[in-house]
């Protein structure tokens, strides 16, 4: 269309550049014909011919002969320019009408053209309205096909939010093991400065640690539950992906059709290939969404695990302490690792930790202990386990 009216507006220029030149040349040729008519005049009023000028000179003296030669030599001179002048006028006269030819031919084709111009620039307008009903048909379909899209991320950010919230529940979990575990190691520090108020307490203990399994139990459901959740969601995220990638074949197909019909309209196409990369690139972004709802349900099954061996940890430690008993120094005549005797140079020392005597070579260790995080004194044997 637009070269259509480039072609018109080029032709209507030309078409007014030979109007202009016809003009100038008329105006050329009205002059020459003005310069002729003056010099013919001219050559009137001095004589009819050269020889009747000095015919009417011969009579007189010299005088008059010299000026009815200069008379004559000015006649001849403008005999000459008129002669000139018809030339010039002949010659513009040709040049008029050959360029007055080709100005009618080219004027003619112009015409021609403009007229076929305007046949291309209807038979355009009307393809134009054609795909222009088309593409709109295309863009109200690929409109509903973003609606589509839309809901599918407000749905994941609903399982974004509901996974945040299992995230919290399981850190809320983990600090009240923790503040469990702080608890045990207080009523452990109690138990070794006051051996006899600490069996005493050790029910209490008991019941209480019946307490941490019963609610690490409760935390295990939780989980399990949550995992299941999670699951759910999964299969949610897998079926929402299926439908993107149902919504991309088909605007795949879509495309080609629109590229068939609309080979002209480039433009438009690419506008559609752009919207199908951005389909593609949510679509891989929910793929990685659900990568990484994948690497948190490993996370979490990780957490179960940990949680497990904290359990046996704490049973671990709760058979120790109920086994386990401050050994008296009277009861304790050698060392309990290498049966050598007490005495003045060898020393008593217990282990802060099984609650045994030892000598010195015997329980010169030291580490770290639930009841303790600073290093204290322990046996050989509690050190191996306490280290491994």
């Amino acid at each position: 269309m637009r070269v259509t009216l480039f072609t018109i507006s080029h032709l209507q220029t030309e078409l007014q550049r030979l109007r202009n030149e016809n003009s100038s040349l008329n105006e050329e040729v009205s002059l020459c014909r003005t310069q002729c008519s003056e010099l013919e005049r001219k050559l009137e009023a001095c004589c009819v011919t050269p020889t009747e000028c000095v015919a009417s000179v011969a009579p007189t003296d010299d005088n008059h002969v010299i000026d009815a030669g200069i008379k004559n030599a000015e006649v001849e001179e403008l005999l000459s320019q008129v002669q000139l002048l018809e030339q010039r006028l002949g010659q513009s006269e040709s040049l008029r009408n050959s360029e007055r030819s080709a100005s009618i031919a080219e004027l003619d084709a112009i015409n021609s053209s403009m007229l076929e111009s305007k046949l291309r620039a209807e038979e355009a307008e009307r393809t134009t309205s054609e795909l222009r009903a088309s593409l709109e048909k295309k863009s109200d379909e690929i409109t509903q096909q973003a609606l589509e899209i839309v809901t599918l991320q407000k749905d994941l950010a609903q399982l974004r939010h509901t996974h945040q919230t299992t995230v919290d529940q399981l850190s809320q979990s983990c600090t009240a093991v923790q503040t469990l575990e702080f608890q045990m190691a207080e009523l452990k520090l109690k138990h070794e400065s006051e051996i006899e108020t600490q069996m005493a307490k050790m029910q209490d203990l008991s019941h209480s640690l019946s307490s941490m399994q019963t609610e690490r139990d409760l935390l295990r459901t939780q989980c399990d539950e949550l995992a299941c959740q999670i699951t759910q969601h999964l299969a949610t995220i897998e079926s929402a992906e299926a439908k993107l990638t149902e919504s991309r074949q088909q605007l795949e197909l879509e495309l080609e059709q629109t590229r068939s019909q609309l080979s002209v309209s480039k433009k438009e196409a690419d506008s559609l290939m752009e919207r199908l990369i951005k389909s593609e690139d949510q679509v891989t972004t929910l793929r990685d969404e659900l990568g990484r709802q994948v690497n948190e349900v490993e996370c979490l099954n990780k957490a179960i695990f940990e949680l497990g061996r904290e359990n046996q940890s704490l049973q671990i430690m709760r058979e120790r302490v109920t086994s386990r008993q401050w050994t008296k120094d009277n009861d304790a005549p050698a060392c309990a690792s290498c049966n050598r005797e007490f005495s003045i140079s060898n020393r008593r020392h217990h282990c802060r930790n099984c609650g045994g005597v030892f000598c010195h070579p015997c329980s010169s260790n030291r580490a770290s202990t639930a009841a303790s995080k600073d290093p204290v004194r322990v046996c050989n044997h509690c050190y191996s386990e306490l280290t491994r």
